[in-house]
């Protein structure tokens, strides 16, 4: 199951997939999903792990792949399991309803994340693959 939908067992890993990414992206706007303190803290640990790499991303020439150091899966099989442990409760949610309102942290993080870009690809005046709506 997968927010109160049947789907396949490739659909769910695809859907774990997407929404460990999301909630990487975003931490700690999940925070109170973790239900433990400790994963909180690993996942702070793996946060602050990620933003290191980006600003070691940044110094190097050519393509950085910033995003990929934000959204990958974390490296540290703990920090892995909390993630997924996470986002496995989210989308073991009965309904979508219930799904989102579990998320409404998240969304609201992932709305901001949004504006900033589209804030800095309008001030620098950059081309984006992504059409910002």
């Amino acid at each position: 199951m997968s927010v109160g939908w049947a789907v396949s067992a490739p659909q769910y890993f695809l859907d774990l997939k997407a929404l460990t990414g999301i909630l990487t992206l975003t931490w700690p706007a999940a925070r109170s999903l973790t239900g433990d303190r400790e994963l909180g803290l690993i996942l702070d640990e793996d946060a602050e792990r990620r933003l290191l790499h980006l600003h070691e991303l940044r110094k190097r020439p050519g393509k950085k792949h910033f995003s990929r150091a934000l959204t990958d899966p974390a490296a540290d099989p703990l920090a892995f399991a909390a993630c997924s442990a996470i986002a496995d409760k989210i989308l073991s949610a009965d309904s979508s309803e219930a799904a989102l309102e579990m998320l409404a942290s998240v969304l609201r993080a992932l709305g901001q994340l949004t504006e900033f870009a589209r804030a800095l690809v309008s001030a620098y005046d950059l081309s984006s693959p992504v059409a910002y709506g």
